[in-house]
Formats: C-alpha cells, sequence, structure tokens
C-alpha cells in the first residue's frame, strides 16, 4: 500500500502534529507560493495533509539522513520561522511555524527522526 494512502486516524500515535506551511516550488514569476497543510511526524515519516481527519495525505518523506535547521531569513517577515529540511541526494523541504515555540519544537523532534 502506499504511504500517501495512509489517513490521520491510521497513523495512531504520533511524535508530533500540527498546522505549518508547506512552500509550493512554483516558476512563475511571483515566487513561491505557500500553502497551509496538517503535518504528521510518526518515526521517521513527515506526512501532509489538506486537514486533521484527511484520508489520504498529500505528501510524504521518509526524513532518514536529512538536514533540518532554521531557515536563512526570509524576504517575506511572516516566514522568519521557517524550518529546512536538506537531503543532497533527494530534495530540500521548506516549511514554516506559526510561532518561535512550534518552530522550535518541530525542529527538535525533525532532527530526532533525521537521526539514522
Amino acid at each position: 500500500m502506499s504511504r500517501r494512502r495512509v489517513s490521520v486516524k491510521d497513523l495512531g500515535v504520533v511524535d508530533c502534529q500540527g498546522w505549518l506551511l508547506r512552500r509550493m516550488e512554483s516558476r512563475s514569476f511571483l515566487g513561491s507560493k505557500w500553502k497551509r497543510y496538517w503535518f504528521v511526524l510518526k518515526k521517521s515519516s513527515l506526512y501532509w495533509y489538506l486537514n486533521e481527519t484527511a484520508e489520504k495525505a498529500e505528501g510524504f518523506i521518509n526524513l532518514s539522513g536529512f538536514t533540518v535547521e532554521q531557515a536563512k531569513q526570509s524576504r517575506k517577515k511572516q516566514y522568519d520561522i521557517a524550518i529546512t529540511a536538506t537531503h543532497p541526494q533527494i530534495v530540500t523541504i521548506n516549511i514554516a511555524a506559526e510561532s518561535f515555540t512550534d518552530m522550535n519544537k518541530w525542529i527538535s523532534k525533525l532532527s530526532e527522526a533525521a537521526e539514522p
């Protein structure tokens, strides 16, 4: 079964969950857009959903081997509480929390999940 076909409730007990913004890569002249998703972290698996009761994940990534850190300053002030998860051979994921407290919590949890 595909990892993206897992509903939020089927994940059971999770390590961390909450609303975050994910930067969507776009090639428009207006730059990247940010979209709000319900993120769920279980062990080293990070899922994102449209809401807390979604039946199917919008995305999934295994964080093993990723480097997680606070993102560099963004041009938009509201995204200064952003997090970057980077893997040299896979992808870079940019997400933003709604507060510094949430950002620090997510950085801690994502860093633990990324450890081999």
